[in-house]
């Protein structure tokens, strides 16, 4: 197989053939090799997904908080987060999720991120200003 990227891709084909397992193990025999910073994201994102419908949470989110840790700017990484830390009632790692996606709001040129669909940094901050809300009438 080509480069990384590729790989990637052909994991994201495994994903939406319902091969899940298949996807994970292509990732896994690929990860070790990984340096660079976009592909390193692009994999824990694949990887993330790929838990998300295996029904492993817990990978799935350690994979998303990677790929944050990693700058990734798509929307699955926080959204999935907020979704999952809310379910569990883990209300301050889901605060701590939607604070990251304001401070990076300030921070970067999220236009250059999304040139195919610039709406999407809009979409992810508009959801976590609503699920703030929401934790927040919860705590109290």
């Amino acid at each position: 197989m080509g480069n990384l990227m590729e790989i990637a891709l052909k994991a994201g084909n495994l994903y939406y053939e319902k091969h899940y397992e298949s996807a994970v193990k292509l990732l896994d025999s690929y990860f070790k090799i990984v340096k660079d910073k976009e592909d390193l994201a692009q994999f824990h994102i694949s990887y993330a997904m790929n838990y998300e419908k295996l029904k492993n949470i817990e990978k799935c989110n350690y994979h998303c908080e990677e790929a944050i840790k990693l700058c990734h700017f798509g929307k699955y990484a926080y959204e999935r987060l907020i979704k999952n830390y809310i379910k569990d009632k883990y209300w301050e790692n889901a605060l701590r999720i939607i604070d990251i996606i304001f401070k990076n709001e300030k921070v970067f040129d999220h236009r250059k991120f999304f040139k195919d669909k610039p709406s999407q940094w809009e979409d992810i901050s508009s959801y976590a200003l609503k699920r703030k809300e929401f934790i927040l009438k919860k705590i109290n």
